[in-house]
């Protein structure tokens, strides 16, 4: 279940909290919601008893909510078997903020990938602390406060709760996504057990896909579009660009300069040569007006 108190609404700014799930099919259902006032641990509380009055079954077994003191004691103390996990995007987007990407650039992108792809917590605290040994990072005390949390929010410590794929509290669009993948899921896979070649060839499709999928999420799609560039650079012809006429251009407008000198580049009538010098412009010149004189009638 999530739990999202980021939405403010009407001309009162009264705090609105939805309380959302996903059904069987992996769409979004809201189970309940409130509106209060102010975002006091006494609200909370308040309003975690009235749900768990709406729904008297049990408590959910996981929680997703962001980063908030007051959600977390209020939690702990009407919701004590239910697993709190903070919400993950909320905390990544800090990263940004908390950490001189300018000058931490590589390790920010390096930071996202142990979060998102470690398989064991024993990996991932490996690898952050080779890059806070290898770096002042070690000193950023927002950085440090987190690490200490990372029990709550890293997906490496959370695997053994049931989350129905949810590791945040953005679960709207989240989850309206997985929907629509698992409802493809099953067309593709239904076509391809038609026959072993397309079995073995979606078997190999998918773990292929996997490590790209995973290439994308840790480079912030990097990955993802500098293979799209490469594929356009190859389909894209080679060549000198200003060679390669845009479709529908018109023509080159000429300067007064190339216009001059595109006049001046005739050929002698007595020598044959070009008269691309004053000099021999000017002989040129002569010779019509000689030969007008001498042969008028010829002339015209």
């Amino acid at each position: 279940m999530v739990f999202d108190t980021t939405y403010n609404t009407n001309k009162y700014s009264m705090i609105f909290a939805p309380f959302v799930g996903v059904n069987h099919h992996g769409q979004t259902s809201v189970f309940a919601c409130g509106l209060f006032s102010d975002e006091s641990t006494e609200s909370f509380v308040w309003l975690l008893s009235k749900f768990l009055e709406c729904m008297p079954r049990q408590a959910s077994n996981l929680i997703i909510t962001n980063q908030n003191t007051a959600i977390a004691k209020a939690i702990s103390m009407v919701m004590p078997s239910t697993f709190h996990r903070y919400c993950l995007w909320h905390i990544v987007n800090k990263f940004s903020e908390k950490m001189n990407v300018m000058v931490y650039n590589e390790q920010y992108h390096l930071l996202v990938n142990i979060i998102k792809n470690s398989e064991s917590p024993m990996e991932f605290e490996k690898r952050w602390s080779a890059i806070m040994d290898s770096t002042s990072l070690d000193c950023n005390e927002w950085l440090t406060s987190m690490y200490e949390l990372r029990t709550r929010w890293v997906p490496a410590y959370v695997k053994h709760i049931f989350s129905v794929g949810m590791s945040s509290s953005q679960s709207t669009s989240l989850m309206a996504i997985h929907g629509l993948l698992t409802h493809k899921s099953p067309v593709l896979i239904d076509d391809a057990a038609l026959t072993d070649a397309r079995s073995t060839f979606l078997m190999e499709e998918f773990d292929s896909l996997h490590i790209r999928i995973k290439e994308i999420d840790d480079g912030e799609n990097a990955s993802f579009s500098r293979n799209k560039d490469e594929s356009r650079e190859q389909n894209e012809p080679n060549g000198d660009p200003s060679a390669i006429r845009a479709k529908g251009c018109g023509k080159r407008l000429k300067s007064s300069k190339e216009k001059s000198l595109s006049k001046s580049n005739r050929q002698c009538g007595c020598c044959e040569e070009m008269a691309t010098t004053k000099e021999h412009v000017l002989n040129f010149m002569i010779g019509i007006v000689i030969h007008t004189i001498c042969f008028p009638y010829h002339s015209i």
